[in-house]
């Protein structure tokens, strides 16, 4: 029967339904999600756990009015290569019934066995009915040109529809119309209402469907719309082919009824999750014994498809979501954020007012004043429960949790001036998102490892700046790889605020109490903890919208503002000569570099946009957008944005410059003791926009978290991460105000350095030959530079480092790094003592004599070991 593939109707409805739910297409999200760690649950998340009204999702008046509107674009879109200057083709395949055949050719030539749809002058409305119903009615242009057909194995006919007024002689069985492309379209009207309603059996209980069984189709074709046309007997025979027209009306109206509604029924079933045992959740079958050749889950016993989510749920491998910053990771999180209950078509108009089709705009009158309004049941719970946390036991699941006034109406207080909408909007409960983060405080998402192979600049040479013992730990006091461990010690506290200012009032304040991190230095051949500091910390989160190149099409992108840090303490430091309070003091002002370096290249933009471009949608998220809204006691983070075409056409871009005009670096306060946050060192900068309108601009340093978007020229960049000794990058990137897709795509990038450590030196004499090793925390040892002074001469110039020749005993050498830092030997002394260490510890900066083997070296590391155990047992 008639194939609707790419039949319109399915097209619309589809994309109507994805606009709620940005996380689904139409194989439904349980299907799972490799990339990101994701595998369907079989038995569903367990009800008694899931929170009502966790979210709200609702589609407006004015959003339903921009799809109406929209349709056409929406569709050739959404139908690519299928819909040609806006006509949609597609096949009529071959069918038999008593005594005749349609379609009979195996290889037919277009426009024989085709429909045809002309989009572009489709005439249709959509309305939100009570009740639950979506309802799309209206006029579509259609016609078939060329339907071959066979009565008794030899009898040759054709079928076309059309509109027999537009024929010549109202006859569309002339022979010069057959095939032609001036054969006339005719508007049939078309009526499509789906319920959204509350499913009733397992494991989809309570959740919302699309149930397309019970649902409306009905194309108002008729047997006088059809002609068959003689193709056998000259006309002769016309009046014995009128005798069948019923059978071949029926025959071939019915399969088109029953294609739509398999389409429908298929784009809102639950796909087959191949690879993983059982395919499909508990209660249903995949439709074929081949699982390769499944579609999709019916419920057990029958053909009947087992309902897609309109959302997600599913069990998240928190070491293949992590494993980007935190390979070491592991533990499980078991999820669902899906429309539960019927839909509601607020306000709740009843019906529709009649209205003669007309090409759209849609005149306001001609619709109701229903938006769409859904509801979402969520849940969080750990799989298993991480054992590097202690359990908080989770009271019962939040009830009783209101709906946002918001999310039942078409406006928003403040919203841009001259900006449409909102056309859509979602509410994430307060309540839902602090009893979900302490889900996954249990499932260990929080205990984390990061090390110098995920932050380059994590490494003993800046530790040392802080804990300048650390030097004594590594081989030859070189520089070493360290590591830190997260291990937080109660689950976080959410607190909703306005979003008007990250450092002061930010959308999301999550703090977390006792968070203790673990630090490691790589130490002949393993790693050893070094000490452990713990405070409570507060980390500071803003949205705002952005794009990478991750995701070209942009997304929501979270903003970190400085940490807030109290009752910091250190323990577990016998390894390091210095005091529990001195190390308190260094490495707090680190904490928020490391974090940021650390959560920043694991954050990027949330997409938003793909699961609309398929159907030739995006979306905008405007200034205010995103913000705090309240209902009685219950604070809500709130998201509002207006539709978009989506379209091929160039867009603009702004094109961004950005020079570095001052780097202050404050050399007294990035050490032990002195390290203090609004001294650490920090960028001016000076940017411009290139665009035809206002422009914007972020920047961030390395990988880690996005600045807020501010219209300033002269910025200061002033980021934790910037307190890392290292080579770093600041990137810098402009937009249109306000404007997501004309963000830059190829960001200024312009390297910098922070460096205040001198270069380690090592010297050795042999007879007349001095031979000089020298290393540095930052800059390559092709980098550095040497000048050296025998006796009480001149210093030479600045050379690469050599060897140098001369019997004379008294030399001086300084060697200098690409920032000017320089370190000092002298000789005929053992070298200057490091200032950093106490002269009891520490030896000197340099030797003249060889190092000990790497084994007597192993032997002193143990013997020390072995005398701090002693101490710890005391």
């Amino acid at each position: 029967m008639l194939s609707v593939k790419h039949l319109p109707v399915r097209t619309f409805v589809v994309a109507l339904l994805v606009l709620l739910v940005a996380a689904c297409s139409g194989g439904g999200c349980s299907s799972g999600c490799a990339q990101c760690g994701t595998t369907p649950l079989p038995n569903g998340f367990p009800k008694p756990e899931t929170i009502p009204n966790a979210a709200h999702v609702r589609l407006t008046r004015p959003g339903l009015n921009f799809l109406q509107e929209n349709m056409t674009t929406i569709a050739e879109k959404a139908l690519g290569t299928n819909a040609p200057g806006g006509i949609v083709t597609f096949p009529i395949p071959k069918s038999s019934s008593t005594g005749f055949t349609i379609c009979p050719p195996n290889n037919p030539v277009p426009p024989q066995c085709q429909a045809e749809i002309d989009i572009g002058k489709a005439k249709l409305r959509i309305n939100a009915i009570t009740p639950n119903k979506v309802k799309l009615d209206g006029t579509l242009p259609v016609r078939i040109r060329d339907l071959p057909l066979t009565m008794l194995g030899f009898f040759q006919a054709y079928v076309v529809a059309g509109d027999r007024t537009q024929a010549p002689g109202q006859n569309l069985c002339a022979s010069n119309l057959k095939g032609a492309a001036t054969f006339p379209y005719k508007e049939f009207p078309l009526n499509v209402e789906l319920p959204l309603v509350t499913e009733t059996r397992p494991p989809r209980t309570g959740y919302t469907k699309v149930d397309v069984e019970k649902g409306i189709i009905d194309i108002a074709i008729t047997k006088d719309d059809l002609e068959i046309c003689d193709n056998t007997c000259g006309g002769q025979c016309q009046g014995l082919l009128d005798g069948i027209k019923d059978i071949a009306f029926n025959a071939l109206i019915g399969g088109v009824k029953n294609q739509i509604k398999d389409a429908l029924s298929g784009a809102f079933c639950t796909a087959p999750a191949k690879g993983v045992n059982p395919p499909c959740p508990a209660g249903s079958t995949p439709n074929d014994p081949d699982i390769n050749k499944a579609d999709k889950c019916v419920f057990t016993g029958s053909q009947e498809c087992l309902p897609s989510l309109l959302g997600a749920d599913g069990h998240m491998d928190l070491g293949a979501a992590l494993r980007s910053f935190s390979p070491g990771t592991q533990g499980g999180l078991d999820f669902v954020l899906a429309s539960a209950n019927d839909m509601a078509p607020k306000p709740a108009v009843a019906g529709v007012p009649a209205w003669t089709p007309r090409k759209p705009p849609v005149p306001a009158e001609d619709n109701n004043t229903n938006g769409i309004s859904l509801t979402f049941t969520g849940g969080a719970l750990a799989k298993p429960v991480s054992n590097c946390i202690e359990k908080e036991d989770r009271a019962d699941p939040p009830q009783d949790i209101p709906i946002p006034k918001e999310l039942e109406g078409d406006t928003i207080t403040p919203w841009p001036a001259g900006t449409p909408g909102p056309h859509i909007g979602l509410a994430l409960a307060g309540r839902y998102l602090d009893h979900a983060f302490k889900g996954a405080y249990n499932s260990g998402a929080l205990c984390l490892g990061v090390s110098t192979e995920q932050v380059e600049l994590l490494s003993s040479g800046y530790l040392s700046l802080l804990t300048p013992s650390i030097k004594t730990l590594t081989f030859e006091q070189q520089t070493a790889a360290a590591a830190i461990a997260t291990r937080p010690g109660a689950a976080p506290k959410i607190k909703i605020g306005g979003g008007t200012d990250i450092e002061a009032d930010p959308l999301l304040a999550i703090t977390l109490e006792r968070f203790a991190v673990d630090f490691y230095l790589f130490s002949f051949d393993r790693y050893v903890r070094l000490f452990t500091y713990t405070a409570d910390v507060t980390v500071p989160l803003n949205l705002q919208t952005g794009k990478d190149e991750k995701n070209p099409n942009g997304g929501i992108l979270p903003v970190i503002g400085n940490l807030t840090i109290t009752n910091p303490s250190v323990t577990n430091n016998d390894l390091l000569q210095e005091d529990d309070v001195r190390i308190k003091d260094g490495v707090t002002g680190l904490l928020g570099g490391i974090v940021g370096s650390f959560l920043g290249g694991g954050l990027s933009p949330i997409d938003i946009q793909s699961a609309l471009a398929s159907a030739g949608l995006g979306l905008d998220i405007p200034q205010g957008g995103i913000r705090k809204i309240t209902s009685g006691s219950d604070d809500f983070i709130g998201i509002f944005a207006n539709l978009k075409p989506a379209t091929s056409t160039a867009r603009e871009e702004a094109d961004t410059r950005a020079v570095i005009t001052e780097k202050i670096i404050d050399r007294d306060r990035m050490g032990l003791g002195t390290a203090e946050r609004t001294r650490f060192p920090k960028l001016r900068v000076t940017v411009d926009g290139i665009a035809s309108r206002p422009t914007e601009h972020t920047w961030w340093v390395d990988n880690g978290p996005h600045a807020a978007w501010t219209t300033a020229r002269e910025i200061v960049v002033d980021q934790d991460a910037m307190l890392l000794q290292g080579k770093h990058v600041l990137h810098v990137s402009a937009r249109v105000v306000n404007d997501m897709a004309s963000e830059d795509s190829t960001p200024v990038a312009i390297p910098f350095v922070v460096d205040t450590l001198p270069p380690r030196i090592d010297v050795e004499r042999r007879g007349n030959v001095i031979d000089v090793r020298a290393w540095d925390f930052v800059s390559d040892n092709d980098a550095l530079r040497m000048r050296y002074r025998i006796g009480d001469g001149a210093f030479s110039e600045w050379a690469p480092v050599a060897p140098i020749t001369t019997g004379e005993e008294n030399v001086a050498i300084e060697i200098s790094d690409e920032e000017g830092n320089i370190g000092k030997v002298q000789l005929p002394l053992r070298g200057i003592p490091d200032p950093t260490l106490k002269a009891e510890g520490s030896g000197c900066g340099c030797r003249t004599t060889p190092a000990p083997s790497s084994f007597a070296a192993g032997l002193a590391f143990a013997a020390g070991m072995l005398l701090v155990r002693a101490r710890r047992r005391r």
